[in-house]
């Protein structure tokens, strides 16, 4: 995996959105809670953070998962195939890339898994 920037994640994220490609999604607490959604992308910005819902717009809806990873120095995004991240975080997952987010402050992590 490699590091990339915030305007490279959004770029990343825009195409994910404008291409409403399906996605994994795992959201991993600190303390090792796990939350899996699959869906899709269908917003990002920077006060509101990503929403990913089960339905993709325009109806949109259904269960739903927001993180906001937009404040600078936050976060570390890091982007590449998932092939190259440990087996715990990918089992089961369909995609054969990934974005990473990793929240400084909190020790969280925010992975997505798609294929372009």
């Amino acid at each position: 995996m490699s590091q990339i920037s915030l305007a490279e994640a959004a770029d990343l994220l825009q195409k994910l959105f404008s291409e409403k490609v399906r996605l994994a999604t795992f959201f991993i607490t600190s303390s090792g809670a796990r939350l899996r959604l699959d869906g899709f992308l269908t917003g990002a910005d920077r006060e509101k953070g990503i929403f990913i819902t089960t339905r993709p717009l325009p109806d949109g809806g259904g269960d739903w998962l927001n993180v906001s990873p937009f404040k600078k120095g936050e976060c570390v995004f890091s982007y590449g195939e998932a092939r190259e991240l440990p087996e715990d975080l990918r089992k089961g997952i369909l995609g054969e890339s990934a974005l990473l987010i990793d929240f400084l402050s909190t020790g969280e992590r925010f992975a997505m898994f798609f294929t372009l």
